[in-house]
């Protein structure tokens, strides 16, 4: 990104972020901070644990609802 785009761009990025499930992007806060002094195996093992768990969300039901029926996800 440009210097003179770097603001904008930074604020649509934070505005896509913003519209996400808040128990989706929990869930990946958490994975984050979990691994950062991980090995990559439990690192993997922590993520792959937490990608199961999410599947589990209602929000990734309507997420795969909306994507294949071509809308925005209505998120609750």
């Amino acid at each position: 990104v440009k210097p003179n785009n770097l603001e904008a761009e930074t604020t649509a990025m934070a505005q896509k972020i913003a519209e996400k499930p808040r128990e989706v992007l929990a869930l990946g806060k958490k994975l984050f901070y979990q691994q950062i002094d991980q090995k990559v195996e439990s690192a993997y093992k922590n993520a792959s644990d937490t990608m199961t768990c999410n599947m589990t969300l209602s929000s990734t039901t309507e997420g795969i609802n909306a994507f294949i029926e071509k809308r925005k996800p209505n998120w609750s």
